[in-house]
């Protein structure tokens, strides 16, 4: 026996772990064609002898305990002794044995249940369908299952599409489809890379070169000398070209001329613009579109809060001007943790405005635990990628951080007879106005001089007028 040929050709032992029956059909498929070279014109004893030791230990151990329809040997009546046991007998004993039962009907329904899958190619899933139909039995419907099969287990819809129109397909000509559709549609994408690639080199050149030119020709004039068809980039009108409104007009956002603050494209750059408008549409159609406004102020006159958001101490500034609540993805992210993120986030049809005109993109929307001094309530945010964390009117409300009062309520309320508004207590407005008459008689002075303190930091604003033309009959 040569042993180093049987290193190489001999196939593994078989497993008797997992899925049996595989195993031995991938062991029997490699022994028909070992048997062809090492064993071959040997003697039946000899090829039974290394069919034994090719299976293994475990095999072996098995064989022990198999029946057989004729002995091993047999003894004449002289006392020799003749090898009877052929290989294709312990091969049909070991198929009877890994093989106990053959169900047809689970076979068909894995190989009727198995479709395409997410990055599987055309050739692999035909493999797969024709491996799973050889143990269905078909017979001579086998070609046109398989051909079925692949014709409702593909993803790519425009192909199935294709398939369903042919009046006469066979199995060949659905592979030979199927095949060239999936070629083609590799080229293209390739194609489609490559002129990419192209295209963005050329745009990067041409903006090298044209950058000065653009600057100055900003009515972006057509080169046949027609009004353009798009609106203008700096006003965001139809109109003649050399007639746009903004021309020499300072925007509002960043002080340069020639554009509108609405189309101006620095106000990203500007650290001091927070949200101003929020539009949002409701999940009910009856209620349309909403309007949330909300105060533009320097940090020195807003007023904040730290609100214990999910357990996360959170600086979130209160605005009884808003209807929503807003949260920044920094703060999102500070509260929720990483994990719980996904699922955490929901989808929002919420519109956020900036000051400049500008839309700013919502994340989505969140509904997240929130704690201050004692109050607890589940509250709904929107979350922005920029901007500031704020609690609208309600929830500030809901969770005590505003309180709103009467003011007749507290024109009626007892007042310290110390106080300089003692003398009010209790008066209507018709009242004071005819118990001080003199106070609200005449534009009036002050008797002594009075000395006015003005903030040196307060931004002075110049507000231009517009004079419009229009024709009267």
């Amino acid at each position: 026996m040569a042993s180093g040929n049987l290193q190489w050709a001999a196939p593994k032992p078989l497993k008797l772990d997992g899925n049996v029956s595989e195993n031995f059909r991938k062991f029997e498929e490699h022994w028909t064609l070992f048997e062809k070279t090492e064993p071959k014109g040997r003697s039946e004893e000899e090829r039974c002898s290394y069919f034994l030791l090719c299976i293994g230990e475990k095999g072996r151990e098995v064989h022990k305990t198999l029946t057989f329809a004729t002995p091993e040997t047999e003894t004449n009546q002289e006392g020799a002794t003749t090898w009877k046991r052929t290989t294709n007998e312990l091969k049909s004993a070991f198929k009877t044995y890994c093989n106990p039962r053959k169900n047809i009907t689970f076979e068909r329904h894995k190989f009727n249940i198995r479709n395409q899958d997410e990055n599987e190619s055309i050739d692999q899933y035909v493999t797969v369908s024709r491996t799973l139909a050889a143990t269905c039995e078909f017979e001579t419907l086998h070609d046109g299952l398989i051909r079925d099969r692949i014709v409702c287990g593909i993803r790519n819809q425009s192909i199935k599409e294709r398939l369903l129109r042919e009046s006469e397909l066979t199995l060949q000509k659905t592979l030979d489809i199927c095949l060239a559709s999936e070629v083609s549609r590799k080229q293209v994408k390739s194609l489609s890379d490559q002129s990419s690639a192209n295209v963005d080199a050329l745009g990067k050149d041409q903006r090298k070169h044209n950058y000065r030119g653009n600057f100055r020709n900003h009515n972006n004039k057509p080169d046949n000398g027609k009004p353009p068809n798009k609106s203008c980039g700096n006003c965001g009108r139809v109109h003649e070209p050399k007639s746009c409104p903004a021309y020499g007009k300072k925007c509002n956002n960043c002080h340069k001329l020639g554009h509108f603050a609405k189309l101006c494209r620095s106000q990203a750059k500007n650290p001091k613009k927070s949200v101003h408008d929020v539009d949002y549409e409701s999940d009910s159609s009856t209620h349309g579109i909403d309007m949330v406004k909300t105060a533009l102020t320097s940090d020195n006159d807003e007023e904040h809060a730290f609100l214990k958001i999910n357990n996360t101490t959170i600086r979130i500034k209160l605005d009884s001007g808003a209807e929503t609540n807003v949260l920044t993805k920094k703060d999102f992210e500070a509260a929720v943790p990483e994990r719980q993120r996904r699922s955490k986030l929901k989808t929002s049809a919420a519109k956020l405005t900036a000051f400049g005109g500008h839309n700013i993109p919502v994340i989505g929307k969140c509904y997240l635990k929130c704690q201050y001094k004692g109050a607890s309530e589940v509250l709904e945010f929107q979350v922005v990628e920029t901007g500031k964390s704020l609690l609208g009117c309600t929830n500030c409300k809901s969770m005590k951080l505003i309180t709103f009062h009467n003011v007749d309520q507290l024109r009626n309320q007892p007042i310290n007879d110390a106080s300089p508004q003692s003398s009010l207590n209790g008066l209507t407005s018709e009242q004071i106005f005819e118990k001080y008459s003199k106070c609200f008689d005449g534009l009036g002075r002050i008797s002594d001089p009075y000395h006015i303190n003005l903030r040196l930091t307060l931004t002075q604003r110049l507000l231009f007028i517009h004079l419009v033309s229009f024709f009267q009959r």
